[in-house]
């Protein structure tokens, strides 16, 4: 049996009821979780030296946006090669190709994946990233 590989995940979500569940789920799964209320407590996170492999983030938050956090990533040089997922209700088209271009992996429709599934499918995009290179 191969052990698998813990990963530290960035989880930004301004929900706080969503943002303690997913951390409990995660944790359950032995992954480290840097919890944000949101994109720029992330960043402030990233900016003081925060390393996660994997970056999942809602769209939809007060303050700064999950595409404008992305653009922010990118601009900044902040966590390259983190894995970047997109947890969120909004399943704009235009919105989804502007993130699948800014880098995201992976884009997870909250309303269609119950919490446990949605844990599973971020490490199985992280997996399927991350031993690619």
């Amino acid at each position: 049996m191969t052990e698998e590989k813990k990963y530290t995940v960035l989880f930004i979500d301004d929900d706080t009821f969503l943002r303690d569940m997913y951390l409990v789920k995660f944790k359950e799964r032995g992954l480290d979780v840097i919890a944000c209320a949101g994109a720029q407590e992330a960043l402030r996170v990233l900016e003081e030296g925060g390393k996660p492999e994997v970056v999942v983030l809602d769209m939809v938050m007060p303050a700064m946006d999950g595409l404008t956090f992305l653009e922010t990533l990118k601009t900044k040089g902040l966590v390259p090669e983190a894995v970047r997922i997109v947890l969120s209700n909004q399943n704009d088209g235009p919105d989804m190709e502007k993130a699948k271009a800014l880098g995201v992996k992976g884009y997870i429709l909250k309303a269609d994946t119950i919490p446990s599934q949605v844990v599973e499918e971020i490490i199985s995009v992280a997996d399927r990233v991350l031993q690619k290179r």
